[in-house]
């Protein structure tokens, strides 16, 4: 199903020019409060403590992310990027921050500079898939409110709960 890639993309996957502000609230009901008077459309709580970088990146471009989360958006454990089974590719280690497809083993990226990270699934039946990875939350702050929303109605992942708002 290779439309997933360009119609599946949850808005945690954007640089943030979508972010309209990041605070520090006391509890969730809070940070949709927030929400309704930024008139924003959706926000994402941070539910425990930050992740550490693994499923977060902390720079301005995905091309920067180092982190050795392997698992696709729905689950899929990545195909090393140095190898042709089960998905053939043409990939090479051009716009990786590894100097090798060797070293980056098989961790999200973007190599084709889609514009979030993503990888080709073990899955013989699933070619690739975009991987749960997003920008990291400002240190201080558990509420990300948003000014587009993309997303499906509540999304809950480790750590997170996204909402869009219905005006």
């Amino acid at each position: 199903m290779e439309t997933y890639k360009q119609t599946a993309l949850p808005l945690l996957y954007n640089k943030g020019n979508n972010v309209l502000e990041e605070l520090q609230v006391g509890t969730e009901i809070e940070c949709g409060m927030k929400c309704l008077l930024n008139t924003c459309t959706g926000f994402l709580f941070r539910t425990q403590e930050q992740l550490d970088d693994i499923q977060c990146y902390s720079t301005a471009s995905y091309l920067d992310y180092t982190g050795t989360y392997n698992k696709t958006i729905t689950g899929q454990t990545c195909q090393r990027w140095d190898k042709q089974s089960p998905h053939s590719h043409g990939m090479v280690a051009t716009h990786i921050p590894e100097t090798t497809l060797t070293e980056a083993e098989n961790y999200c990226r973007d190599p084709d500079l889609t514009g979030y990270p993503w990888c080709y699934t073990t899955d013989p039946s699933i070619r690739w898939r975009s991987c749960d990875v997003m920008r990291c939350m400002a240190p201080g702050t558990n509420c990300r409110l948003y000014n587009d929303g993309t997303m499906v109605p509540h999304l809950h992942r480790e750590g997170y709960d996204y909402f869009t708002v219905s005006n």
